[in-house]
């Protein structure tokens, strides 16, 4: 199946194209502005491609309000809160969401959100938001799926629990209700290694040809690594501005001295991977021409002698001829005196 690519404002998101790097901070700007603003600022100056926050209505997510979630804070305590009371503190008004997205235009950032709730989409599309994300624990909700696609947008969707025919099912969604410009983030909610299956990564590629990427659990960047050998187009990565600061995931977010470094390695990790052949580096063929052996003599060697393995073996530089052709060498005669240590040309091949 033929790779695509995805446009996100003037950013192509596929194979050929540089990694696309998003700072997560939907929940650690904890529903404050100021704090939002910072993070867009520290996402910006980082070098990241893009700012993701998380568009929540409280009332839409909980049938029953005194549900409460479990996380560990800095110090490794578990911390219990209320959903309702934890999702509510993470929102912004309209007004709110256009002023982000301002200041993220004015950054010269990518501003988009992860949405979950219908009205979340139309109040995203005021904020002009180039692309829509669904999470996880969304990606059998068809209805916010058909309403994302209707905008006729490119669709991110971290597939956490997604088994292969929902993945199916949403793509012939996205595809009949919007243009089928859909990316796929692994992710997984573990701290078991053998099940993190980062292999879905090429997987999904060669699977749907769609733009794949991974969204990072926590803070290790041996995973995201990974992800990028893999082949992964997209790396989600959650930041926070400390992570003493309380409330959900700020204990397993990069602070704000880590981005830059996460960053470059990133850049380098990809840089590293080169292409889908044999090349060897431009130091390794100027080296060659000091360490690969040619063929040279080992003794003083009299005109009419034999060549034999006693008399020339292969040497350093390799700036003569190469030793494989040592046996063409092979008993014909010496047609000049040749001292010890010397590499032998063509015409000493004689006859």
């Amino acid at each position: 199946m033929n790779n695509k690519s995805v446009v996100i404002d003037d950013k192509a998101i596929g194979a050929g194209y540089p990694c696309f790097l998003i700072a997560e901070v939907g929940t650690t700007a904890n529903g404050d502005m100021d704090r939002a603003k910072k993070l867009v600022d520290i996402a910006k100056e980082a070098n990241f491609d893009a700012v993701k926050f998380q568009t929540i209505s409280p009332e839409g997510n909980l049938s029953d309000l005194a549900t409460t979630f479990r996380y560990k804070d800095i110090h490794g305590n578990m911390i219990e809160e209320n959903m309702y009371q934890m999702f509510k503190g993470l929102t912004f008004t309209q007004d709110e969401w256009q002023e982000i997205a301002d200041y993220a235009l004015e950054k010269d950032i990518i501003f988009f959100s992860t949405v979950d709730y219908l009205e979340g989409v139309d109040v995203l599309e005021r904020c002009k938001v180039p692309l829509h994300k669904i999470g996880s624990w969304d990606v059998n909700y068809e209805p916010l799926i058909m309403e994302a696609a209707k905008t006729k947008k490119p669709l991110m969707v971290d597939l956490g629990p997604a088994a292969l025919s929902d993945i199916v099912r949403l793509l012939d969604l996205h595809r009949a209700y919007g243009t089928g410009e859909v990316i796929l983030m692994h992710d997984f909610h573990t701290d078991k290694h053998d099940q993190m299956n980062m292999r879905a990564i090429p997987y999904l590629q060669k699977t749907f040809g769609l733009p794949v990427g991974f969204s990072a659990a926590g803070r290790d960047i041996d995973l995201d690594i990974i992800a990028i050998a893999l082949g992964g187009h997209v790396i989600e990565k959650r930041i926070t501005i400390s992570r003493s600061d309380s409330g959900h995931h700020h204990a397993i977010s990069l602070e704000m001295e880590e981005l830059k470094p996460w960053v470059e390695s990133m850049r380098k990790a990809e840089r590293c991977l080169g292409s889908y052949e044999v090349k060897p580096s431009d130091a390794d063929l100027e080296d060659s021409k000091k360490y690969y052996r040619s063929v040279c003599t080992i003794r003083d060697i009299r005109k009419g002698e034999n060549y034999s393995p006693k008399i020339i073996d292969g040497k350093r530089p390799g700036t003569g001829i190469p030793s494989r052709y040592l046996e063409l060498y092979y008993n014909r005669k010496a047609i000049r005196d040749v001292p010890e240590n010397t590499l032998l040309e063509w015409n000493d091949l004689g006859t």
